[in-house]
């Protein structure tokens, strides 16, 4: 039972006041100020419009009365999200295969984080290094070899690690005798046993950027040119641009995205570039993007009880410094949306006992009057309105 509102004489209950205004209204005919004057507010009490009203079996001994204020009416853009259950981790894994035969002697750990010049793994104890690009290995390249985008690719590693020939090295298409002394002094620093200034296909494996090691063979495998030795995840995708003759730039962006399974009555809610919230474990919110909404529908679980659903990822284009934590998040997908919308606190609205709703609305020389509205969106606490209100209105709530 709800808390009584009135004084000890009879103890009026909420319940007792909609049963007095339902028996009132079966009785008489009533316009639209005075059914305001007795309707119920939403989440707020009672509307008195001024004025007492007496219970109608308490010898008049106390009257019902509310104060109100008033409040303006304001205009804004509003959105309505749907939340959604996501996992917070990496792009998809990248498998990373051998491009020598031999047997793996070294391996990294699951976990690590590898950037460009680091080792991958070694076969018969020569290192296989990570570079960034493109574009895959298809030939040995040496002074001998015709100008093309792969040397431009291989010129840009070697300046970006600060192997230039001294500020010889021209970072462009061209393999030069300074391209050759530049890989060489990289190749010597790497450790491999016989530098020279030939790049040869096993040398090295391209990917678009950082990466951390997902799963490893074990060491002593024996390993072809096109077995897979890691698998990892993307951490960053990096953008090279040569700057002058012999420098390199390079900007990162983070790949770090959310995994959503969607179920196909939802997915109508989601495109590819659609603004999201992400809020993560800890109660912060960043900011995502949708970056793919799958084709392929899948079925969750078997028999009358299953789903069918696809696949969303959402990416986060801004990553904090430090990373984001992986794990359980939500995703609030904004699901209805009204622009420059009439909103009123959800306490303004009267109920009328015919239907419907209005708010009091206070002139500018202080009297009141109803005006019947029509509710829309609602959200935090207040709701979207029509009818004949304006921005900066003021209208009533309880106090």
């Amino acid at each position: 039972m709800a808390p009584a509102v009135g004084g000890p004489a009879g103890d009026l209950t909420l319940e007792r006041l909609a049963d007095i205004v339902d028996a009132r209204s079966r009785h008489f005919r009533r316009n639209l100020a005075l059914v305001g004057a007795v309707g119920l507010i939403v989440g707020g009490g009672l509307a008195t419009a001024g004025f007492a009203i007496a219970a109608a079996n308490t010898g008049g001994a106390t009257p019902l009365s509310v104060s109100l204020a008033p409040i303006a009416v304001e205009q804004r853009d509003v959105d309505i999200y749907t939340d959604f259950a996501g996992t917070l981790g990496y792009g998809a894994t990248v498998s990373v295969r051998s491009p020598a035969s031999g047997v793996v002697t070294a391996v990294p750990a699951t976990g690590t984080d590898l950037a460009r010049g680091a080792v991958l793994f070694a076969v018969d104890s020569q290192p296989v290094a990570l570079l960034y690009g493109d574009l895959p290995i298809w030939r040995s390249l040496n002074s001998s070899s015709s100008n093309g985008p792969d040397i431009l690719q291989l010129e840009t590693n070697l300046a970006a690690l600060g192997f230039t020939a001294n500020g010889h090295m021209t970072v462009d298409d061209d393999f030069t005798y300074y391209t050759g002394v530049a890989l060489k002094a990289w190749e010597t620093a790497m450790g491999f046993s016989k530098p020279d200034t030939t790049f040869d296909a096993s040398e090295a494996v391209y990917l678009p950027g950082s990466v951390r090691v997902d799963s490893v063979v074990t060491r002593g495998t024996v390993a072809t040119n096109a077995t897979e030795v890691l698998t990892v995840a993307v951490t960053d995708n990096v953008t090279d641009t040569v700057v002058g003759d012999h420098g390199v730039s390079s900007a990162s962006s983070a790949t770090q995205e959310v995994a959503l399974q969607v179920t196909t009555t939802d997915q109508s809610l989601f495109s590819a570039g659609l603004a999201v919230q992400v809020e993560l474990a800890d109660a912060t919110t960043v900011a995502g993007k949708v970056s793919s909404v799958g084709t392929t529908v899948k079925r969750s679980g078997s028999g009358p009880n299953s789903t069918l659903y696809v696949d969303v990822s959402v990416a986060i284009p801004d990553e904090p410094a430090g990373g984001l934590i992986e794990g359980p998040v939500t995703v609030h997908v904004p699901s209805q949306s009204a622009k420059q919308a009439l909103m009123v606190p959800v306490r303004a609205l009267v109920a009328l006992a015919e239907g419907g709703y209005a708010v009091q609305r206070q002139a500018t020389d202080g009297t009141l009057s109803y005006v019947g509205v029509e509710t829309g969106l609602f959200s935090d606490g207040w709701v979207q309105v029509t009818g004949k209100l304006a921005a900066g209105d003021m209208v009533m709530v309880p106090a």
